[in-house]
């Protein structure tokens, strides 16, 4: 489904779809291969389900998995935050500590760009570690889910939905896969 939406009506599905785009082209300048669950962003591409979409890139035979969104909370509240899976046996053996490290490297990268952390999931960490995922869950490579922020807040509304916002979060992002990778 679109998720949520800004309050002049911009769907998440569109601002996920632009941002994924941007990261895609920096990472391929890089020589990067990347794999997108959806090849446009139309109503009828929308998904996988969290099932298929968290076996997507071991299948596809990708180092890591992060799977952008944007969030919709209380106007007031503002921020991204980075999603990573807990241990849960047999899901995340061995996947939540690798998880963990590329959660941390988005954090660390956004936050170096400048992006506010959430101020109202993770405790100012900016980070969530949840059991209750399935793109998580299902994933066999190390995974993490970015909401960017928080689309019924302005501020955040309009760093997700303008070209030099997208860019802001894109460059960070790189830099966060990239540390992560250790390729930095």
């Amino acid at each position: 489904t679109t998720g949520t939406a800004t309050n002049r009506g911009v769907p998440e599905a569109t601002v996920a779809w632009q941002l994924s785009n941007a990261v895609r082209t920096r990472l391929q300048a890089l020589g990067a291969e990347v794999v997108m669950t959806r090849s446009a962003n139309s109503r009828s591409l929308w998904g996988p389900c969290v099932d298929a979409r968290g076996r997507f890139a071991g299948e596809s035979g990708a180092d890591l998995m992060v799977s952008l969104h944007a969030d919709g909370s209380s106007a007031r509240n503002h921020g991204f935050h980075v999603i990573t899976p807990t241990k849960r046996s047999p899901w995340t053996t061995s996947t939540a500590k690798p998880s963990l490290g590329l959660a941390t490297a988005l954090r660390d990268a956004l936050t170096g760009a400048g992006i506010p952390r959430s101020t109202y999931v993770g405790k100012g960490t900016a980070l969530s570690v949840r059991s209750d995922l399935g793109t998580l869950n299902r994933s066999t490579v190390p995974v993490s889910m970015i909401e960017i922020g928080n689309m019924r807040n302005s501020a955040d509304a309009r760093r997700m939905t303008t070209a030099a916002g997208r860019a802001q979060y894109a460059a960070a992002i790189v830099a966060g896969i990239r540390n992560y990778l250790q390729r930095g």
